[in-house]
């Protein structure tokens, strides 16, 4: 037998190993059917609405929340020196976020910014 230093020749397929059974191969198209609850856009006040995790239909609970926004006024309120002003920002609502919760589960159904 002749030693050389070239590499086996390369088979394009190796054989299945013993025992091995190829899984079934899939169909030429397969189209996926997702059902779920359609995103709902939220407003500034309660709202009614069919909670997406107990499945009730519910009036809505809202929690207002300071946003990157709120604080971005308020630094510069007071960089403007206006700094017996800076907490305005956190009493106006147009300036922070209301989150949507169900009053059933607490589940976290989304958000409205100004």
């Amino acid at each position: 037998m002749e030693k050389s230093g070239n590499p086996p020749p390369y088979t394009e397929t190796a054989p299945p190993a013993l025992g091995f059974v190829p899984p079934p191969r899939p169909e030429a198209t397969v189209t996926q059917v997702v059902v779920g609850a359609v995103p709902q856009a939220f407003g500034p006040h309660q709202q009614s609405a069919t909670c997406p995790h107990c499945k009730q239909q519910i009036i809505t609970r809202t929690e207002t929340q300071a946003s990157t926004k709120t604080h971005i006024i308020a630094l510069v309120l007071c960089l403007l020196g206006c700094w017996l002003c800076c907490c305005i920002p956190y009493c106006v609502d147009s300036c922070q976020n209301k989150n949507h919760y169900c009053p059933h589960c607490n589940a976290y159904l989304g958000t409205f910014t100004h």
